[in-house]
Order: structure tokens, then C-alpha cells, then sequence
């Protein structure tokens, strides 16, 4: 491929190609007269065929998503009144179907008059509709992730009230590191403080009478080989303050 005027630091043939393929379009606006002009490139975004011969700001803004049209003229005014560098700007423009696509459009004026006015701004706008939907698919997942949280969080809690009204503990045994942990309504059941760490076998078999302790041992034992669990059964136990209970 021969570079623009077989210059090798002339790029010009490659960014318009680069531009045109890219999903961008360019634009070159008269802040005096309205008229704009846009690339090829531009048109091909919203899905037209043939690039119409002139196109006016008020045209321009007829495209603008309704919802997005005030955002969009207050941005364009900050940007003339040098109230920010350049012109950037998230937005819908209505496509030749009908249908609405999100764009980004950037620009800056490029051309004041002696009175600072400004004159010509030019810019670019790259469609950017796949990045928003995913973005908000993102953003539904995450909240429904974080409500699905506080449901749990929620349902733990009034759990954990029941038991602690109805006097019902649980507790959680990790085969693969060994360890046992009581909620704070077991060790309360024991006539204990509440222990923050794992409980020991040994601490175990101490909660209950000895051949109750045996049986449950045998069930835990027979769990951990992989057997079906045995039928509930009641057992005694053993409190601090008031012997055996059931």
C-alpha cells in the first residue's frame, strides 16, 4: 500500500481508513450559520446509505434522543462559553429506522472571532451501544447480586432471632479442615460465652453425657466415611449451670 503522496510520514489515507472503519464518524460545524458537515463514516452509524447534500444544527438536534436533548445543548454551551476544554458528551441519536444508538461525541471550537465568539468547532462521534448495553447488563447483574445479598442477609437475621426465641442452635462441621463452630444460641444452650473459634473434639464430647457423646460421635464418624445420614435422634445435653437437659 502506497502512502498519501508517497510521503512515509503521511498518514492521511491510513487515519481515514482507520476512522472509517472504526465506528467513528467526523464532523466540521459553522457555529455561525449552523451548517454542518459530516463524513461518510458518520452516516454510516445511523444507518444511511446515501450522505444527504447539507444537514443544519436544528436537524442535528431533531436526532438527539428527547430525553438527552437538554444535557446535550447545556454541555455544547459550556464548551462555547469556555467553561470546559473541550466538548464531550454521552447521548442517543435516532438512526434511519427509527431506533436509537448511544454514541460518544467529542469536539472542540477550533475558530473564535475577535470577540472570542466562537466560530468553527469540529469533532468526532464513535458509536458506542455494545460497551453501554453491556455496561448496564453489568450494572443490573451487580444489583441484583447485592439485593440477593441483603435477602440473605435479611433472612439470616430473623433466623437467627427464631432461634434465639424458639432456643435453637446450630452448627457447622468442615470435614475437609476438621473443624466445628457453634452459633452464639448453642453456646448459649451450654451455659457458655459465645467462642469465636473452632471447638475442639474433645470440647465436643464434653457437652454431652458419655454414651450420648458415644453416639454422637459414632453419627459424625459415619457421616465423614461418606454413609447416608441416620435418622434424627434426641440426645442429652450437657448444661454448665443446670446438669443434663434435653
Amino acid at each position: 500500500m502506497t502512502l498519501a503522496g508517497n510521503r512515509p510520514d503521511d498518514f492521511t489515507d491510513i487515519v481515514n481508513l482507520a476512522v472509517e472503519e472504526s465506528g467513528t464518524g467526523i464532523w466540521d460545524r459553522d457555529v455561525v450559520t449552523g451548517e454542518i458537515r459530516y463524513s461518510r463514516g458518520w452516516w454510516r452509524i445511523l444507518g444511511y446509505a446515501e450522505m444527504p447534500a447539507r444537514s443544519h444544527i436544528e436537524a442535528a438536534y431533531a436526532r438527539v434522543h428527547p430525553d438527552d436533548l437538554d444535557y446535550v445543548r447545556q454541555t455544547m454551551q459550556d464548551h462555547f462559553d469556555r467553561r470546559t476544554a473541550r466538548y464531550e458528551v454521552e447521548h442517543r441519536l435516532r438512526c434511519a429506522d427509527g431506533s436509537y444508538k448511544w454514541v460518544l461525541s467529542r469536539g472542540m471550537v477550533v475558530e473564535r472571532d475577535i470577540a472570542g465568539r466562537p466560530v468553527r468547532m469540529v469533532g468526532t462521534t464513535t458509536d458506542i451501544t455494545t460497551l453501554r448495553t453491556l455496561a448496564e447488563e453489568l450494572a443490573r447483574e451487580k444489583a441484583e447480586a447485592r439485593f440477593r445479598a441483603e435477602q440473605l442477609a435479611e433472612r439470616t437475621r430473623e433466623q437467627a432471632a427464631a432461634h434465639r426465641l424458639a432456643q435453637i442452635g446450630s452448627w457447622q462441621w468442615d470435614l475437609a479442615a476438621g473443624e466445628i463452630r457453634f452459633s452464639p444460641e448453642t453456646w448459649q444452650l451450654a451455659g457458655g460465652e459465645a467462642r469465636n473459634r473452632p471447638v475442639t473434639l474433645d470440647e465436643l464430647r464434653a457437652l454431652f453425657p458419655p454414651a450420648d457423646a458415644a453416639a454422637v460421635c459414632r453419627r459424625a464418624e459415619g457421616r465423614t466415611a461418606g454413609e447416608r445420614a441416620a435418622p434424627a435422634r434426641h440426645v442429652r445435653w450437657t448444661h454448665a449451670g443446670r446438669g443434663v437437659v434435653r
